[in-house]
């Protein structure tokens, strides 16, 4: 959806929703599986077109269960099960971290934090985007649509040990009073699971020859195939 600006910005969650919702609406041979997990990816010995994957059931049973397919697309991400039954190299470790949070800010609300981050609201699509040292922070509005909610991303080269708050790095800089006014209030109305949980990021390494793309009768897509690292910072966008 674009804006008079151009922008782009809406939740990732929503579009696959969207996307999910309208495939269900579907009346051809589309069918949607929760809860199972790639085990196993093998050629079918008696019909070279097909390929035969192997399903395991992520309940208390773990059942399985194998289906064959004219094709087999692995769309599963950087860590992608795809990759390891094909027996592809898997992601590494980029040295970078970052922690992604959405908050929603009431327009009414005569709460401090609520009234601090309300002018962001009216700064256009990245009214923050800044660098303290060797950690990035940047503040992204949604669609006019969802005028309420916004999302920002903490990324840092710096060592971030495991359920680290992102104050364990900009704690070590020089921040500004407003600036810092503004952090607390992301912080404060932010999930507290999101803000204990940095991301280790990663990157798919890519072949000279893209012998790591597929193999037979399967193919790898987006970050399975290829996940890499804009400015030393994995991607923002994921969280937008």
């Amino acid at each position: 959806i674009e804006q008079e600006d151009g922008a782009f910005l809406l939740g990732w969650w929503m579009i696959r929703d969207a996307l999910l919702y309208q495939v269900r609406l579907r009346k051809d041979r589309i069918i949607v599986h929760n809860g199972w997990s790639l085990q196993a990816i093998a050629n079918n010995d008696d019909d070279k077109n097909l390929v035969r994957a192997t399903f395991e059931s992520l309940d208390e049973k773990q059942s399985q269960t194998t289906l064959e397919a004219d094709l087999l697309i692995g769309a599963d991400g950087v860590n992608s099960a795809t990759r390891r039954c094909l027996g592809f190299s898997s992601a590494i470790l980029t040295g970078a971290t970052c922690w992604r949070c959405r908050v929603d800010v009431d327009l009414s609300s005569s709460l401090h934090h609520h009234e601090v981050l309300r002018p962001l609201l009216e700064q256009g699509p990245t009214p923050i985007g800044k660098f303290y040292g060797e950690t990035f922070i940047n503040v992204f509005n949604y669609h006019e649509k969802l005028p309420r909610t916004m999302s920002y991303v903490i990324s840092t080269k710096a060592s971030v040990p495991d359920g680290a708050h992102p104050q364990t790095v900009l704690g070590k800089h020089n921040v500004k009073p407003e600036e810092q006014d503004i952090l607390a209030a992301l912080y404060a109305l932010s999930d507290q699971r999101d803000l204990f949980h940095p991301i280790p990021l990663k990157v798919v390494p890519v072949t000279k020859d893209h012998t790591e793309w597929g193999c037979g009768r399967v193919t790898l897509i987006g970050d399975a195939a290829h996940a890499y690292v804009i400015l030393d910072v994995q991607d923002g966008k994921s969280k937008v």
